[in-house]
């Protein structure tokens, strides 16, 4: 992530507060997608 990014997400996370949530959750999602099997993800999203 670089230094723009990094200071948007701080302030993304700073309205969440000002809006009254109290919990940040990070996940990493690339990784999720270097891990999964392609077909069966394509084969459920056709489904929906």
């Amino acid at each position: 992530m670089d230094v723009y990014a990094a200071g948007i997400s701080v302030k993304v996370r700073a309205q969440y507060v000002s809006e009254g949530y109290r919990y940040v959750v990070d996940m990493d999602l690339e990784k999720f997608f270097d891990r999964v099997s392609h077909d069966m993800l394509m084969a459920r999203v056709i489904v929906v």
